[in-house]
């Protein structure tokens, strides 16, 4: 009877871990479809193109600049002259677009209050003095304050002169920098065509040691030629067409000036016409004056 009871037991045992076996492999099977079914979808579904490829990452650039140090120590030793005239190029750039900018509006604006000031029938020195305070930035400022220093003198030929002659070292004010840019702009594209001849003459230097040689023999002269060619252009052009820009804005401002100079003739001659009246003597002509004859008498 126990031995029995102990083989049901066994078979019993026996029977649990078979049905626990096949639950297993059931739940196996189960995932091993739902595997299937998921690779059969992703393998459906269309993979969207890739994104378009910017032209400097083409180029091989990264954002991090590391390609631009490698090209810059690449390009050879002309690279370092090109690099110093850039740097002349953009100090002056900047130097130019600020202050003519300024001086341009300022000039503008005083031509237009000198315009008014000639169109009132009295005009008087203070009131000249207090439109260049207004707008001393501009050169016609200058211009004025040099016209009022020779009022005195009575004659409009000197008051001519002395704003003729401020108008002159205004003019060469505005054109300061302007030398700079040009020789930066012709200088550059030189400086790399010397470097391109350099690694010209670096490549046949190594076909000459060589009796077979490789592409890669002369890749590096070849390179340093194009590289040095091309950071020169690359400093020229932008810096020429600054100069084209600069040299055009400085020609606005001299015909704003010789406007200028052509209304302050009119009102300096109207104010002196006013001195010239009797009781108007400036004090210069008055002091030159002889003495009555009578108190010699």
């Amino acid at each position: 009877m126990l031995a029995a009871a102990t083989l049901a037991s066994i078979s019993t045992a026996s029977v649990g871990t078979i049905s626990t076996s096949a639950t297993a492999a059931s739940s196996m099977a189960t995932l091993s479809t739902a595997a299937s079914l998921v690779h059969k979808a992703a393998a459906a579904t269309p993979t969207p193109p890739p994104g378009p490829v910017s032209f400097w990452h083409s180029m091989g650039f990264s954002a991090a600049g590391g390609q631009v140090m490698e090209l810059f120590k690449s390009g050879g030793p002309f690279m370092w002259p090109i690099l110093f005239a850039s740097f002349i190029g953009v100090m002056f750039l900047v130097d130019r677009l600020v202050s003519l900018s300024r001086e341009a509006r300022a000039t503008n604006k005083m031509l237009k209050s000198l315009n008014s000031l000639a169109s009132e029938p009295d005009v008087d020195a203070g009131r000249l003095e207090a439109t260049c305070r207004q707008f001393e930035r501009s050169p016609i400022a200058t211009m004025t304050v040099a016209g009022l220093e020779k009022i005195e003198v009575g004659e409009i030929r000197n008051i001519e002169s002395a704003i003729e002659r401020a108008g002159q070292a205004e003019m060469g004010r505005l054109e300061k920098g302007l030398p700079a840019l040009a020789s930066v702009s012709n200088i550059a594209p030189l400086i790399g065509f010397l470097g391109t001849v350099w690694g010209i003459i670096l490549a046949f230097h190594v076909i000459g040691l060589k009796k077979v040689v490789n592409p890669q023999d002369i890749s590096e002269g070849i390179s340093q030629a194009l590289i040095m060619s091309a950071a020169g252009l690359s400093v020229a052009i932008p810096v020429a067409g600054a100069y084209n820009y600069f040299t055009t804005r400085v020609g606005r401002i001299a015909v704003m000036m010789h406007e200028g100079a052509y209304i302050l003739t009119v009102l300096f001659s109207m104010m002196v016409g006013d001195l010239a009246e009797p009781g108007k003597v400036p004090a210069a002509e008055e002091s030159e004056r002889p003495a009555a004859k009578g108190g010699d008498e």
